[in-house]
């Protein structure tokens, strides 16, 4: 599941924009491929970055918050060599607010992972003391 669509990044930023972008044979429309490539790019980051909260991903829904951090991030890698200032700075924050809900600064309405852990992780659980001031005491 893709966090946003053509159909979004075509209200957010046009269509004749997303033509200029994707349309590498001179078609006269947007070419999905290139299109899909980038919103696969955007998705994968994301996920990347929500990794570490322990959602379970891809999610299911996407908050408006997070579609709208995936359009700046899709229309950063629709871009080959030379990248507008504009869509750097949209980019470079997109990636900040990811970081910013990864430490906790920032919240997204996308509910609680299911999960804390993620496979791999390891899990500390608390355990007994061994060594207390009532057993250290004599020594």
């Amino acid at each position: 599941m893709s966090y946003c669509t053509q159909d979004d990044l075509i209200t957010a930023f046009g269509e004749t924009e997303l033509i200029q972008l994707t349309d590498r044979n001179n078609t006269g429309v947007i070419d999905t491929t290139v299109l899909s490539a980038a919103l696969a790019k955007a998705d994968a980051e994301i996920n990347q970055r929500l990794r570490v909260k322990g959602w379970p991903l891809p999610l299911a829904a996407a908050s408006a918050d997070l579609k709208n951090l995936a359009q700046d991030m899709s229309r950063f890698h629709l871009h080959d060599d030379i990248i507008p200032d504009l869509v750097q700075k949209a980019y470079d924050r997109a990636l900040k607010v990811l970081d910013d809900y990864v430490k906790g600064v920032v919240l997204f309405d996308i509910g609680n992972p299911t999960s804390s852990a993620s496979a791999g992780d390891v899990e500390f659980t608390e355990r007994e003391r061994i060594f207390s001031e009532q057993t250290l005491a004599g020594f």
